[in-house]
């Protein structure tokens, strides 16, 4: 039975996760990190989720939430990456990345400790979304900068980052098939903004509201016509699957960086 420990237990994804893995003839929910601020931390999984049988009590303690775990899935917050990832670096435990809007010290924290544990961050773990990255790309190497690229996404009103981590995999998807370097700094324009787009950037846009899980469109507009690409959740437990199917997977791995289209076969 394969022990997984829930790093952001109480969040929408961490909650999700937890439910996916109630009854898993697979595997088993060993640990759950919330942050010490949190009401929940003390008590069990089960007390925090209704209908569940969970016994793993929720911690603030990287000691406690990653003991005996032999994979971690990390829904918590960007500012905490770092300190998830090299806690599970020192702990021998794999990981997977859940997390979107990272900063540049979750990243560094990612490049050095996947010289020693298997990690694999997933700005979506949808099977839906690698595939649309991977039709992004040859649409953005078959069209080129004949047609302009526009990328909109759309989610509930308490995701914090824009654009979506998703929405910048893409991008950097169709800038490599381009041949040019992944975008930096995305070209995010509000809407009603002013000014001409400039020759070959990839736009993005964003809309937060409501209870969207999830929705992705690429759009390759040219002279008299266009290539719309668009993928929609309607239910986030895919994602709590998706990440679960990448911990069963990264755990049987060397250390190393890997992605959701590695663990997918694609």
């Amino acid at each position: 039975m394969l022990k997984v420990a829930v790093l952001g237990i109480t969040g929408r994804m961490g909650r999700a996760v937890a439910r996916a893995l109630e009854g898993s003839g697979q595997c088993l929910l060993s640990g759950a990190l919330a942050s010490p601020s949190n009401p929940a931390v003390g008590s069990t999984v089960a007390d925090l989720l209704t209908y569940t049988s969970h016994a793993a009590l929720i911690s603030s303690s990287f000691d406690a939430a990653l003991a005996g775990a032999d994979v971690a899935i990390d829904f918590t917050l960007p500012d905490a990456t770092g300190a998830v990832v090299a806690a599970c670096s020192e702990r021998s435990v794999p990981v997977v990345v859940c997390t979107t809007g990272l900063g540049d010290d979750a990243l560094f924290a990612i490049d050095a400790a996947c010289k020693r544990i298997p990690i694999l961050v997933a700005a979506n773990t949808s099977i839906g979304i690698a595939v649309l990255t991977r039709l992004a790309a040859i649409a953005a190497e078959s069209l080129g900068e004949r047609f302009d690229v526009e990328i909109v996404e759309a989610h509930h009103a308490g995701k914090r980052d824009i654009p979506s981590g998703t929405a910048v995999q893409l991008g950097r998807a169709i800038a490599t098939a381009r041949g040019g370097e992944a975008p930096m700094a995305p070209c995010v324009r509000p809407a009603g903004s002013a000014g001409l787009r400039k020759k070959g950037e990839i736009g993005f846009a964003s809309v937060r509201g409501g209870d969207i899980a999830g929705e992705h469109t690429v759009i390759f507009a040219g002279s008299g016509e266009r290539v719309e690409l668009t993928h929609r959740v309607s239910d986030r437990s895919i994602f709590a699957g998706g990440a679960i199917h990448a911990a069963r997977w990264l755990a049987t791995r060397s250390a190393g960086r890997y992605t959701m289209s590695d663990a997918l076969g694609l």
